[in-house]
């Protein structure tokens, strides 16, 4: 899936945030929690030629992290970093190392999840 979302979306260049949905749902004494994000986004589709609404879908959220302050908002992205190994890491703030596209995710990110998988939906 996160190939899809490159596809369609590249990095999320000049994207807006406009909202984040946490989800944690804890079962029975003794079993293990199930924890989603879901980020909504207006964004560029590059396939399409056009802006869209999407709602990124991260399920299995094993860490989230944001920070946002009056000062320094975190809602506009530049550049966002999107691996797909054991874990599916989204940094939406990650390092630029070379100003080419490398990117390198950002242990101090304001916003990044690392989850089991992801999906999105057109709004």
């Amino acid at each position: 899936m996160v190939n899809e979302i490159k596809l369609n979306y590249n990095t999320f260049g000049d994207a807006t945030i406009y909202k984040v949905k946490y989800q944690s749902n804890y079962f029975n004494k003794g079993e293990k929690c199930s924890k989603d994000v879901d980020v909504l986004l207006n964004c560029y589709n590059w396939q399409l030629n056009k802006w869209e609404k999407i709602q990124l879908m991260f399920k299995g959220v094993k860490s989230i992290r944001f920070v946002e302050t009056a000062q320094r908002p975190s809602t506009v992205v530049f550049e966002a970093l999107m691996i797909d190994k054991e874990d599916v890491i989204f940094d939406f703030f990650p390092i630029q190392v070379d100003g080419r596209g490398n990117l390198q995710e950002d242990p101090k990110s304001d916003f990044s999840i690392h989850c089991k998988s992801v999906d999105y939906k057109v709004l």
